[in-house]
């Protein structure tokens, strides 16, 4: 048995654009289902949220979907590679809080969307707080 912690910025750092839908949501854990894979463990805040939440700040609050990577809500992220050869920090990151953004301008939470296909295709899903 494999369980799979997913970090709460994985799936909208590293994933394009067009994957930001409902299929794209389902798509990722789909790929998981008939594998060893049985749990997938889902984190959706740090210091701030990945979906709308009444409790804490999303992470989308203060930023300008319309501006780039270099506005000033990403300042004290360095403007240089995470790793040797690896993503811009600060596109990486640009990637996650526009990617959450989107869905929520979609009405989508991902996190209710996830739970409900593991559920669908036998997984189990877990949610875990920081």
């Amino acid at each position: 048995m494999i369980a799979l912690n997913e970090d709460n910025s994985h799936f909208f750092s590293f994933h394009p654009e067009e994957e930001m839908t409902a299929a794209g949501l389902d798509a990722w854990v789909d790929q998981y289902a008939d594998t060893q894979v049985e749990e997938l463990i889902l984190w959706p805040n740090s210091q701030r949220s990945s979906v709308a939440s009444a409790a804490r700040q999303t992470v989308w609050d203060g930023f300008d979907p319309t501006a780039d990577q270099h506005q000033p809500f990403f300042a004290a992220m360095p403007d240089q590679a995470l790793w040797p050869g690896g993503p811009n920090a600060r596109r990486h990151m640009r990637n996650w809080v526009y990617h959450a953004w989107l869905l929520n301008q979609r009405g989508i939470d991902p996190y209710e969307r996830w739970i409900a296909r593991c559920r669908a295709r036998g997984l189990h899903p877990w949610l875990s707080m920081r």
